[in-house]
């Protein structure tokens, strides 16, 4: 496996050359803004080898489903929901071991945010219809715990210490950051909070712009505002459509600004890994 794709196996990505796509069909909002019911997705540009962590990625998936198997509903319902229980506990003994939010620890609650993302997508592919929503449901119920617990030690973060940066942290440390603030639709104030600190980063070069243009356009989305960058979106049958757009006619120089590729090249992949299902 490629060394860069190593280093972060934990986030599902898609590859748009010569960026890096982070393909991500679920967030933790479950009332509104983008959720995985409906189908809607958020797609992150930048490194352009992690085309194949996305094949390892299905691969794995499929590994899972496959040893799982169709199971009888009740029985694949109890499968996802103690391996939703087994992370829960992990990710409590994780906080009460550290003596403070440190960078290893930080890593941890963003590889605990993918987990319980992946088990959700792996109760897709492996449950029956009968019992998807309810294999789902109650991994959501685990999800938003380990959600919350991760956005009250970010915040702690924050508030002591500033955005966590690659240059001080390290880049796993600044990606877990992100994720846990990106998924933090129930605490909007986190969630401006984390783009008011990213925005200097982004000018000096510190942090990337993509990040910005990420967590930008979701706050918009949330508040039910137009977006800015075109990041946020929805499977529209087969085809990835962009929600309300602020500047339709500017949106690709306002992307390009942030290192994101256009909008139309952003939606095929979308379209093709995300929406053919």
């Amino acid at each position: 496996m490629n060394s860069t794709c190593a280093k972060a196996p934990y986030r599902h990505r898609v590859m748009l050359l010569p960026h890096r796509p982070i393909l991500s069909r679920l967030s933790s909002n479950s009332s509104g803004g983008t959720t995985a019911s409906r189908r809607e997705l958020t797609i992150r540009m930048r490194r352009p080898c992690l085309a194949l962590c996305t094949l390892l990625a299905a691969a794995s998936l499929a590994a899972s489903a496959s040893e799982v198997g169709r199971a009888e509903p009740d029985a694949c319902v109890q499968v996802f929901v103690r391996k939703a229980e087994d992370l829960r506990r992990r990710h409590q003994a994780l906080i009460e071991s550290a003596s403070d939010t440190g960078p290893k620890v930080l890593q941890g609650l963003g590889q605990h945010d993918q987990a319980i993302r992946a088990l959700i997508r792996q109760a897709r592919q492996a449950c029956s219809s009968a019992s998807t929503d309810e294999a789902i449901g109650s991994v959501l119920q685990l999800m938003h715990l380990i959600d919350g617990s991760n956005q009250r030690l970010l915040r702690s973060v924050l508030q002591s210490q500033g955005w966590p940066s690659s240059a001080v942290w390290g880049a796993e440390v600044a990606d877990a950051a992100f994720l846990i603030v990106q998924h933090a639709d129930q605490d909007p104030s986190l969630q401006e909070q984390g783009l008011a600190l990213l925005e200097p980063l982004v000018n000096s070069g510190e942090a990337p712009g993509d990040e910005f243009a990420l967590l930008f356009d979701r706050i918009r989305v949330n508040a039910n505002k137009p977006q800015r960058y075109g990041t946020q979106g929805r499977c529209q049958g087969k085809s990835w459509k962009p929600l309300r757009l602020e500047n339709a006619a500017g949106v690709d120089a306002l992307r390009a600004a942030v290192g994101l590729s256009p909008l139309a090249e952003y939606a095929a992949v979308a379209s093709q890994l995300g929406c053919q299902h």
